[in-house]
C-alpha cells in the first residue's frame, strides 16, 4: 500500500493573507485554505491538581495591551471558561483595557510573557523581566487609600481611562509560615486598618485560629513580607488616632477595672 505525503506550502499575498496549498505529492495539488495573517497565536494554559486555571504563557512576548486581546478574543472554551464564567471578567472588560493601556508611553518597552495570576478584580501578568504589571478597572486601594508600611512597593503606577495599572516586585510565596503572616496581621490592625478577604472559605474574621489565604502575602527580595493584594485592607477612620478619643478609652477602661475590683 502507497501512502502519500502530504507537503504543506504557503503563499502570501498584499491582502494580508497566507493562503496554504497542499499536495498529495509534489505534483498533484489537493486543496487551498486560507488563514489570516493575525490569526490568535497559541496559548499554553497551566492547570492546578484541580483543574483550576493558574496561568496562561503566550507564544511570544507581548505589548500588555495585545496580551489583553489575545486573551480577549481567545476561542479556546477552558480558557474562556475560566476567565469569563467563572470569575467576574469578561471580554468587554479585557477590550476596554486594552485600549485604555495601548498609547501609554512608560508601557511602551515592558513585555508580557504570561498571565500569572487572576482576582476578583485585578489581572497580574508577569514580564520578560520577572516583574509583575497588574491592571484593573478599579483602583486597586480601597477606597484611594495611600500605600502602606505592609503594601509591596509599587515601581510605577497610572491611569488612563478606566484602567489602572501597578509594577512591582515578583514576590515568592513557598517560603512563608503562617506565624509569619499572623504577625503582619496583627501589626496591620493595631495601626486600625480592617482586613477583609485574607481568611479562607468559612473561616471567621474574630478567629484567631482562621485558615489564612496565603495567596495574599508574599516575600519580596528583602527578606520582608507583605500584602500583595491592597483592596485586602481598608484605611482606619481619620479619628482612629484622635488624642482625645485614645484618652477618653483608656480612662473608660481604667474605671471599668476598678469596679471589677
Amino acid at each position: 500500500m502507497h501512502i502519500n505525503t502530504l507537503i504543506n506550502h504557503y503563499t502570501y499575498n498584499s491582502n494580508n493573507v497566507f493562503r496554504r496549498i497542499t499536495f498529495k505529492s509534489n505534483s498533484e495539488k489537493n486543496s487551498s485554505d486560507v488563514f489570516f495573517k493575525n490569526e490568535p497565536e497559541r496559548l499554553f494554559v497551566k492547570k492546578d491538581e484541580r483543574n483550576n486555571l493558574k496561568g496562561i504563557t503566550f507564544s511570544k512576548p507581548e505589548s500588555i495591551s495585545s496580551a489583553l486581546l489575545k486573551l480577549a478574543d481567545t476561542k479556546d472554551e477552558y480558557i474562556q471558561s475560566e476567565l469569563f464564567c467563572k470569575s467576574l471578567h469578561s471580554p468587554e472588560e479585557f477590550t476596554k483595557m486594552s485600549i485604555d493601556l495601548k498609547n501609554i508611553k512608560e508601557l511602551e518597552n515592558i513585555k508580557i510573557k504570561s498571565l500569572h495570576g487572576i482576582g476578583a478584580f485585578a489581572l497580574a501578568f508577569e514580564t520578560t523581566d520577572g516583574l509583575i504589571l497588574k491592571v484593573c478597572e478599579y483602583n486597586h486601594f480601597k477606597n484611594n487609600r495611600k500605600p502602606a508600611f505592609f503594601d509591596l512597593p509599587i515601581i510605577k503606577k497610572g491611569k488612563n481611562g478606566y484602567t489602572y495599572y501597578y509594577l512591582e516586585e515578583k514576590v515568592s510565596q513557598d517560603n512563608i509560615s503562617e506565624q509569619e503572616i499572623r504577625v503582619l496581621i496583627k501589626e496591620i490592625k493595631k495601626r486600625g486598618y480592617t482586613l477583609r478577604d485574607y481568611l479562607l472559605k468559612f473561616s471567621f474574621a474574630n478567629n484567631e485560629n482562621a485558615a489564612i489565604k496565603k495567596e495574599q502575602f508574599g516575600r519580596a527580595k528583602n527578606g520582608k513580607i507583605y500584602l500583595i493584594d491592597p483592596g485586602c485592607a481598608i484605611e482606619p477612620h481619620k479619628d482612629f488616632f484622635d488624642i482625645k478619643r485614645i484618652k477618653d478609652a483608656k480612662e473608660t477602661f481604667i474605671r471599668f477595672i476598678k469596679r471589677k475590683k
